[in-house]
């Protein structure tokens, strides 16, 4: 079974969170907070960095920001995705929903699917899920629930691409 249904059903129902740790900023690591160094996207912005677009991306992140899966995931202009992980491929529809944020909906029950806001630190675009209510102060949450780059660009966040 592919890894990216048991997150989104480990954050939205069961509601996971770690042992507070505060890593250095550089090391954006799953327990650390991007948004107050990041930039929110949005509108137009979030359509241009997806729509026709291929993701290179990483979730599953331990604490000192490594990833565990990797997965690609390319937004057809139509609508359409297609998600790569582990040698599977998934096909699905993805769509920006009421300007902020981009929602993922799968072919097979064997992924689940959700909507993320997304904020951009760089090159790196850290997705973070709609199903958590979003505060100001969210101390011992554990925060966005993947991170990806686009497709042949170098990544900036720590850990993140090889």
């Amino acid at each position: 079974m592919l890894h990216r249904s048991f997150l989104y059903i480990s954050l939205a129902i069961l509601g996971m969170s770690q042992s507070l740790y505060i890593p250095p900023a550089a090391a954006q690591s799953q327990t650390y907070d991007v948004r107050p160094q990041a930039n929110r996207v949005i509108g137009a912005e979030l359509l241009r960095s997806f729509e026709g677009v291929t993701h290179d991306g990483a979730y599953n992140f331990d604490q000192a920001g490594r990833p565990g899966f990797r997965y690609t995931e390319r937004h057809h202009k139509d609508g359409r995705v297609t998600y790569k992980e582990q040698g599977e491929t998934i096909t699905g529809r993805w769509s920006v929903t009421g300007t902020d944020l981009i929602c993922y909906f799968y072919d097979t029950i064997l992924i689940g699917g959700g909507c993320f806001r997304l904020y951009k630190l760089g090159s790196c675009f850290y997705f973070y899920s709609s199903s958590a209510v979003e505060k100001d102060d969210e101390s011992e949450r554990e925060y966005w629930t993947a991170r990806s780059v686009k497709h042949g660009q170098k990544a900036s966040c720590e850990g993140m691409i090889a």
